[in-house]
Parts: C-alpha cells; sequence; structure tokens
C-alpha cells in the first residue's frame, strides 16, 4: 500500500503532538490514547474546561479545531460515540478533535502546541484567581 509511510508519518506525528498536550497539561485525557485508530485524528479533553470555550480560544489563536468526535459534528448534546468509549461528562464536554493531514506541517505543529500551552496557562490562572 503506497500510503502506509504517509500513515506512519501521520501517527508518529500524532504521537509527538499528543505528548505535547499532555505535557502543557498533565490532567489531560488523550481518548483512544494507544488503542488502534486512525493516525491522523487526536481526541483529548481537561475536565472542567468546556469545549465550546477551547472551540472559541482556539479560533482567537487561529488554530482550527473540532469538539466533540466526528459523528457527533455540529450538534449541540453529548457524543453518543463518546458516551459509548465511557468518556464521563466532563470529559465529553470539553472533548476537543485535532485533525492532521498529508501537508501539515512541523511549524504547523508547533503553532498548535504553543495556542494549547497559552490557553491552558490562562485557564489555570483563571481557576487559581
Amino acid at each position: 500500500m503506497r500510503d502506509l509511510p504517509l500513515a506512519r508519518k501521520l501517527a508518529e506525528r500524532r504521537a509527538r503532538l499528543e505528548t505535547e498536550i499532555a505535557e502543557a497539561a498533565p490532567e489531560a485525557v488523550i481518548l483512544s490514547r494507544g488503542a488502534a485508530r486512525l493516525p491522523n485524528t487526536i481526541c483529548f479533553a481537561v475536565p472542567g474546561m468546556q469545549a465550546e470555550t477551547l472551540l472559541i480560544a482556539f479560533d482567537l489563536e487561529s488554530v482550527a479545531v473540532s469538539a466533540g468526535s466526528a459523528c457527533s459534528s455540529g450538534k449541540v448534546e453529548r457524543s453518543h460515540v463518546l458516551a459509548a468509549m465511557g468518556a464521563p461528562d466532563d470529559v465529553a464536554g470539553a472533548a476537543i478533535r485535532v485533525s492532521l493531514g498529508w501537508n501539515t506541517r512541523d511549524a504547523d505543529m508547533g503553532r498548535f502546541a504553543a495556542a494549547w500551552s497559552r490557553i491552558y496557562r490562562r485557564f489555570m490562572e483563571r481557576r487559581a484567581a
């Protein structure tokens, strides 16, 4: 299969980005981490952070992400996919989905990681106040 090298590259990038997400936010839940899954998608949450707020914060950082699972895109209610996976309400309500593509560059990943670090730091500062 000619796309196998691309799939491996995406999986390696996904793993690197998941590590950066967790390093910035130790309580982050990376859904399906370690499970067989698509190599280009990350779904993560930090309990207490609402997905809608995160969508706005990432948008202000010029980073496009989605909320919930792909199957629940555009819906307001809790994702039935995340529910079936056993995700608690505070995780499902905070779930953000990041997709990588064949044209994702290291600079794009660095911009995401920096934006996530700033967003999370602001969240923690507000929580402490």
